[in-house]
């Protein structure tokens, strides 16, 4: 209705039926949205009585009524602005507008126009939209994004309900409409050759030198596991080689990264020595591209934590695989990308001005009992993961005794989730012809999840499968003091979570309320020196995680995390780490299986864009981040392990950290 008096606030009059004659089948120029006097509605409401108010907001309240119109009595909401309420008269104005589709105020250069969303569908159809769009906003997003902006809020506003977008959808085109505003606010969009280019005397030992003018100021070695997303990963090999030096490129199956890095820094430190001027400025630039799942994203970040480097270079993640938790987590998607020329260009020129974040490593150590082989080697079924390595036993270890090392910078998983990755990798190995595609593999990922009954455990699985049946779990939330964690009967599985991405974007841990932060829980960083523990009761718990409020089962933030396994009514569980499981068989006779996760140092990795991820210092400002206190557990003994024994991820030179407890699992 139109506001006549300066003293009364507006109102807005939904009513519940319509009378005979406005029936909600009428057409537009017979709409059922009906215009009374404000007497009508004080008359309606008692003058606003108090003991009518159905409902508050932040506009003010709603009160119920009953109001007359043509003899008829209508049942009716009102809905009345308050003076000093958080929702402006504007805001309440463009609603009224919005939902009768009329004028609330009078617009004499606009007399053709009933409501805003017409007179806004109109301006962009005639491409009047810079006009109408507020000089503050127009400024800060360029033109295509603007556009799309509104034609997307358009489509939402569509007088038939079947034309107008789902949320999915909604959520879809936001997405793609925020990437490409992420990309035109980089400080050029120009694709210069020069920044990426290393030469080869630089690449190759014993190559010619050849001096050159072109400094790069992004030089880049790319690692592409060609065999991830389908048939991306080839594609992505020749986009790279044709816009870089050959020798930059490498396909995972055929090299391994470790090899390909010895080999550079080797020729580095001696080009440096002989005083060649471009090889220590490529060293200190160097950034690395792996392109393929997380779990070629945690590959090549173990070779680079295995090789010690005085300056380790940090890494971006191109989104191959099916998930991708690592990527999404530091803003690189989740999506697969383009492989075509311009594409990559544009995320070449993402890493080049991307910014650098340290993130803690996660050292894994496991001890189990083998039958006698004279082999440390695993045997079937156990069939490890490229980041869990076995080493040779010492000489005062037992021989039927293996231990495993390996890392994780993402999270380590036991229980529902991981067995649920272990089934959609089995099939995949067994029919790689039907994982072609993104799409492809998260809809058989869903159908290995329903097939296993995960979405109602009660039924399907035995009690034996609840974390609390299989292990003892021990924490540790001050450097020394070792406490055990009571885990509800009902967790199914449990995760040990260092980013806050899970199964393609989640975050279980949530964002803790001040009441529960001021109690207990933190919110989660990715270079505080704790882990957060997560349960999970079924996939429903799961799923509800795409709820914003979502979260799992919050068990402990802590900096060291032990599970103990006993003979029990089960012989195997499942485990996953970043990405990569497996099965892992459990005792069958009186020993025991002992993993145990601690943090082990950092590794630098390149952000864009938005993204989740939290440093506990202003992540555009790097840091080494390392706890004292971390090393002062002066009550664990540690047993020595000799170089040639340490692993982390893909090379041996890992050094294991200092306060490493290796006594408990003799």
């Amino acid at each position: 209705m139109k506001e006549t008096h300066d003293l009364v606030r507006p109102c807005f009059v939904h009513t519940m039926s319509f009378p005979p004659t406005h029936s909600a089948a009428s057409s537009s120029s017979s709409s059922p949205c009906l215009q009374f006097t404000f007497s009508d509605i004080q008359l309606a409401t008692n003058n606003f009585d108090e003991s009518l108010v159905i409902g508050r907001g932040g506009f003010g309240k709603v009160y119920k009524g009953t109001i007359t119109y043509e003899k008829n009595l209508l049942d009716a909401a009102i809905k009345r602005l308050e003076a000093g309420s958080n929702q402006g008269a504007k805001e309440f104005l463009a609603e009224i507008e919005m939902l009768s589709k009329k004028q609330a105020v009078d617009r004499s250069n606009d007399e053709d126009h009933c409501g805003l969303a017409a007179w806004a569908h109109d301006s962009i159809k005639e491409g009047r939209l810079k006009k109408i769009v507020d000089s503050d906003i127009r400024a800060s997003i360029s033109p295509k994004c603007l556009e799309k902006f509104a034609l997307l809020a358009d489509r939402c506003l569509h007088s038939r309900p079947k034309e107008r977008p789902t949320m999915a959808d909604v959520v879809v085109a936001l997405d793609s409409i925020l990437a490409l505003q992420e990309k035109t606010d980089m400080p050029s969009n120009s694709y210069n050759h020069d920044d990426f280019w290393i030469p080869d005397y630089v690449l190759l030992h014993g190559s010619e030198v050849k001096k050159s003018s072109r400094v790069p100021a992004c030089p880049v070695i790319v690692f592409v596991n060609s065999k991830s997303g389908g048939q991306l990963g080839g594609e992505l090999l020749i986009s790279y080689r044709t816009l870089l030096n050959k020798y930059q490129v490498f396909d995972l199956d055929e090299h391994a990264p470790d090899k390909v890095l010895q080999r550079l820094y080797f020729n580095i430190e001696k080009l440096k020595h002989e005083g060649d001027s471009l090889a220590p400025y490529i060293e200190s630039k160097l950034r690395i591209i792996v392109a393929g799942g997380d779990g070629t994203a945690g590959w090549i970040l173990g070779v680079i934590s295995d090789l010690n480097l005085a300056q380790p270079p940090p890494v971006a993640t191109v989104p191959l695989g099916t998930i991708n938790n690592l990527p999404f987590a530091f803003g690189w998607g989740k999506k697969n990308p383009g492989t075509d020329l311009e594409s990559v260009m544009m995320f070449l020129n993402q890493v080049k001005y991307a910014k650098e974040m340290k993130v803690d490593s996660w050292h894994v150590l496991m001890r189990m009992k083998f039958p006698h082989q004279g082999s440390c080697d695993p045997i079937p079924p156990l069939d490890l993961p490229q980041s869990l390595h076995a080493i040779h036993p010492a000489e005062d270890e037992l021989e039927e005794y293996r231990t495993f090392r390996g890392g994780f910078w993402n999270y380590f998983s036991m229980g529902m989730d991981a067995q649920v990755s272990y089934g959609f990798h089995t099939e995949r190995k067994l029919h790689p012809e039907k994982f072609k595609n993104q799409a492809a593999n998260l809809s058989a990922y869903a159908k290995v999840t329903s097939s296993q009954g995960w979405f109602w455990p009660s039924l399907f699985h035995p009690s034996s499968c609840n974390i609390a049946q299989l292990a003892k779990v021990s924490i540790m939330r001050r450097p020394g003091y070792w406490e055990f964690l009571s885990i509800p009967h009902t967790i199914r599985s449990i995760v040990c979570l260092n980013l806050p991405s899970f199964s393609g974007g989640l975050n279980p841990w949530g964002i803790p309320s001040k009441k529960k932060h001021n109690r207990e829980w933190t919110a989660p960083y990715v270079d505080d020196g704790f882990l957060e523990v997560v349960g999970f009761q079924n996939a429903w718990n799961g799923t509800g995680l795409y709820a914003s409020s979502g979260q799992g089962t919050r068990l402990a933030q802590a900096r060291r995390i032990r599970f103990e396994f006993h003979k029990g009514a089960t012989d195997r569980t499942f485990m996953s780490m970043d990405g990569e499981p497996w099965k892992q068989p459990l005792p069958i006779e009186d020993d025991t299986v002992l993993v145990e996760i601690s943090c082990s140092g950092q590794v630098s990795i390149l952000a864009t864009g938005t993204f989740p991820s939290v440093s506990v210092n202003d992540p555009s400002t790097p840091r080494t981040f390392m706890d004292d206190e971390i090393d002062s557990d002066e009550d664990d003994d540690v047993e020595y392990i000799s170089e040639e024994r340490r692993k982390f991820g893909a090379a041996s030179s890992f050094r294991l950290p200092e306060y490493s407890d290796l006594s408990h699992l003799s």
